[in-house]
């Protein structure tokens, strides 16, 4: 799913990531105040019949209609791997949703449209819904990404579900790697010519490696792991990614816990990683030694700077 917002935004991510961000407290505030807004201030009087509750029953359906419609067209689009702008889900969806007002409200004792009432009522509409995608992107959209563990691209202003990766990884072949990929000592054998030089060299440290949720690690290779719904994506230093099933929690109770530190809810960052602490409009993040940027929990940002600061600094 790639929806485009007016402000340039961007979303990728799956259904799953979509539902997380429409059930979070701002998305349904925003629905919730235009809906109470829309009964305080009446634009439709003329057409609707007597009776308040009516008339609330009614405005409060029409936005039902307007969502699901909107959404059916996101999840159409999804489907069909194409990209979809905003702007086109909502026209598709306040069409649909002012032909079911208008028709509830005649059959509820109201009155009729002419064409130019068709007109003034789909303007009014437009306008209103589009300054409600306005708030959405412009103020509230940074929000409900870090506060459902998106990824974020503050400079392009992408958001990135953790489904995201699952489908990259399946459809695109991505840096995502089967377990299998990763030389462990039981599938990596040296070559001829390296065994007799280590025959007659000092036995080298032996290298330390854990089970990380069932797959054996070389702990001093790994730079991130981060919450993939039911799976632990383990960046490793090389540049490669495991997509592991299982906890965030169980994966970093394997990790000796001097390698790194958990950051967020859905991320470990090892001490090895880190090149810089940041402070950007979205919040405290760290930048690892791949480039990435991970955002520090809002509760745990006193502790994390600390740590952080104090091995920079080292």
């Amino acid at each position: 799913m790639h929806i485009l917002f007016l402000n340039g935004s961007e979303f990728k991510g799956g259904w799953r990531d979509l539902t997380r961000a429409m059930w979070h407290r701002l998305f349904v505030g925003l629905l919730l105040g235009m809906t109470v807004l829309i009964v305080y201030l009446d634009p439709y009087g003329q057409i609707m019949p007597p009776g308040p509750m009516v008339r609330t029953l009614i405005v409060s359906s029409s936005i039902c209609v307007f969502l699901l419609t909107s959404i059916g067209a996101l999840k159409a689009a999804a489907q069909s791997r194409r990209r979809i702008f905003t702007m086109t889900s909502i026209t598709i969806g306040v069409a649909v949703a002012s032909v079911w007002g208008v028709k509830i409200s005649i059959l509820s004792g109201g009155n009729a449209l002419d064409s130019a009432g068709w007109a003034e009522l789909l303007a009014f509409n437009m306008v209103f819904a589009t300054v409600g995608e306005v708030i959405l992107g412009a103020f509230m959209l940074h929000r409900i990404a870090i506060d459902t563990g998106m990824e974020i691209d503050a400079e392009r202003a992408i958001f990135v579900g953790a489904s995201h990766h699952e489908n990259m990884m399946r459809d695109t072949g991505s840096n995502f790697h089967q377990a299998s990929d990763i030389a462990t000592p039981e599938n990596t054998a040296p070559p001829r010519a390296a065994t007799v030089h280590a025959a007659l060299s000092p036995a080298p440290v032996p290298l330390e490696w854990q089970q990380v949720l069932g797959q054996k690690l070389r702990t001093t290779d790994i730079l991130h792991l981060k919450a993939e719904e039911h799976y632990v994506a383990v960046v490793l230093r090389d540049g490669k990614s495991l997509l592991l099933r299982g906890r965030l929690a169980d994966g970093i109770e394997a990790l000796p816990d001097t390698l790194g530190m958990q950051v967020h809810r859905s991320h470990w960052v090892a001490t090895a990683a880190l090149t810089d602490l940041l402070c950007k409009r979205e919040g405290w993040r760290l930048r690892l030694s791949n480039g990435a940027e991970v955002p520090i929990a809002r509760n745990r940002r006193i502790e994390v700077r600390d740590w952080a600061e104090a091995q920079l600094s080292a």
